[in-house]
């Protein structure tokens, strides 16, 4: 196996004794572990067992590398549910963190009993060609710098933002107080639209289940 670093996480440990069960959660490319924050709560509180999550390498506060597959990233997801001696475990993972989760549970079957992937995308998008460029702007881009000049401005956008949420409330007030249970339903045959993504074809309806 790849060698593993020590990833940086947050824990919340089963207050049941009797409650193995743990979730492990990881997400996508350019997030961190505070993207779970809301979720990692909310399962808790529904007693869900222990819930970690994580940030992976070169993101969040885990240490850096100059090494990034998704074996290796895999390979430091096992690492940590190790140390944590987590059991029973669902390995959950968004978009990238999606991939990863995929490689852990093919790597070590035995150490996971259900696996949840989130928008992870099938197959190489069209849209990935930009993000290099991207990567390239993020390092070349002073952010303490940008963060002072922005302290001034963000003053006045924030009153902008005020004002003009004030004005929408009433407005849109009842439309938000009109009972749910009293929507119509029903159902459609319209088509589904890809847009412009070249995801949605046949090619790509195929669903592989892996049975951990």
């Amino acid at each position: 196996m790849a060698s593993a670093l020590q990833l940086s996480y947050s824990l919340l440990r089963s207050k049941d004794p009797l409650l193995k069960c743990s979730m492990i959660l990881c997400h996508g490319l350019f997030g961190s572990k505070q993207n779970w924050k809301t979720m990692s709560h909310a399962l808790h509180k529904k007693r869900c067992g222990s819930i970690c999550s994580l940030d992976l390498r070169n993101h969040g506060r885990s240490p850096h590398s100059s090494e990034m597959s998704y074996i290796q990233m895999a390979s430091d997801v096992i690492q940590l549910a190790n140390t944590l001696s987590l059991e029973d475990i669902c390995l959950v993972g968004h978009s990238m963190g999606g991939k990863v989760a995929m490689c852990a549970a093919l790597l070590k079957p035995e150490k996971f009993q259900k696996l949840v992937v989130i928008d992870s995308c099938p197959v190489f998008s069209h849209g990935a060609h930009g993000m290099m460029s991207h990567l390239r702007l993020m390092i070349e881009t002073d952010l303490y710098r940008a963060e002072r000049e922005s302290d001034g401005s963000l003053a006045d956008i924030r009153g902008y933002l005020m004002d003009a949420w004030k004005e929408a409330v009433p407005r849109h007030r009842m439309v938000l107080l009109y009972p749910i249970d009293q929507l119509q339903t029903g159902t459609t045959d319209t088509a589904v639209s890809a847009g412009a993504s070249g995801l949605v074809n046949t090619q790509n309806w195929l669903t592989v289940l892996v049975d951990l």
